[in-house]
């Protein structure tokens, strides 16, 4: 079976992301980026804290494009800076130091790919 789940284009997109983001996704216990052969990209969100160990928190996500793998890894970073801040919040209730952080966390990412920046501005403004 020879499935192509992207064209070269969209494929050299997406790796620019994820090549961008490796150190990230490698030393996160909440997420992990697969590929497979038959439908890409998979992203899939972890639970390191379950009493067996690493379980698979909820479905897989098949990545479609690089902007979704971007946003998506905006927003898991905007997730580690709130429920780390030991406020103990939910997510829309960011205060100011925390947009902060997550604006200085992002913006290694945003000055690689400009033109996703409109997907991180709402984490932090």
């Amino acid at each position: 079976m020879n499935v192509q789940p992207y064209t070269k284009k969209q494929k050299s997109e997406i790796e620019k992301v994820r090549a961008a983001f490796q150190d990230y996704i490698q030393n996160s216990g909440y997420i992990d980026l697969l590929w497979s052969d038959k439908v890409g990209y998979v992203l899939l969100p972890l639970n390191p804290e379950s009493e067996d160990g690493f379980r698979v928190e909820s479905e897989p996500e098949l990545i479609e494009n690089a902007e979704m793998l971007c946003e998506r890894l905006f927003t898991e970073i905007f997730y580690d800076v709130i429920n780390f801040s030991g406020k103990g919040h939910d997510t829309d209730k960011a205060d100011a130091e925390e947009r902060a952080e997550v604006q200085r966390r992002l913006r290694p990412y945003i000055e690689k790919f400009p033109e996703y920046k409109s997907l991180a501005e709402p984490l932090y403004e």
